[in-house]
């Protein structure tokens, strides 16, 4: 989502943007877009794997983060071991996931698979042995009033 919302600016143009540090703590800063390195498009994209997993949290549809401590308290939620996982910091309304699999922001995915995932690299390790086009199942915790719900749903693997 942010590829695509910097993708239709000019350099020089201030766009405004919200940052959640790892402690759930958000606030917005001012940044000014400056012209991209050609030097660095000609190497293509780094080896570190946040490339990929960007463009597979965004065929899916999701912006997750891992949960803290914080964010569990933000959330009115106790006994932390249990809730540990991935946060759906942000979701794509027209997404398979919102429309059909009725996830939510705020919603933590705390299963892929029926694997266990506590944390981002948990999620791509399950996540990346799936095969295109297959469907899967995520267990999700939800806020229901001042108890949190448990629920499983189903998505599907993008071609």
């Amino acid at each position: 989502q942010l590829r695509t919302i910097v993708s239709n600016k000019r350099p020089g143009e201030v766009v405004e943007m919200r940052v959640v540090d790892q402690d759930g703590d958000e606030r917005t800063v001012s940044v000014t877009l400056t012209a991209r390195d050609e030097d660095l498009i000609a190497q293509g994209p780094s080896n570190d794997g946040g490339t990929e997993e960007e463009d597979s949290m965004e065929s899916l549809g999701l912006t997750l983060q891992t949960v803290t401590p914080n964010m569990l308290r933000q959330l009115g939620i106790e006994n932390a071991e249990r809730y540990q996982g991935l946060m759906i910091a942000d979701i794509d309304r027209t997404s398979e996931a919102f429309q059909d699999a009725g996830l939510r922001p705020r919603d933590i995915i705390v299963e892929v698979a029926r694997e266990r995932v506590r944390d981002r690299e948990a999620f791509m390790a399950v996540y990346g042995d799936l095969p295109s086009g297959e469907n899967f199942l995520v267990r999700v915790v939800r806020m229901q009033g001042q108890e949190p719900s448990s629920f499983v749903t189903a998505l599907t693997k993008p071609s």
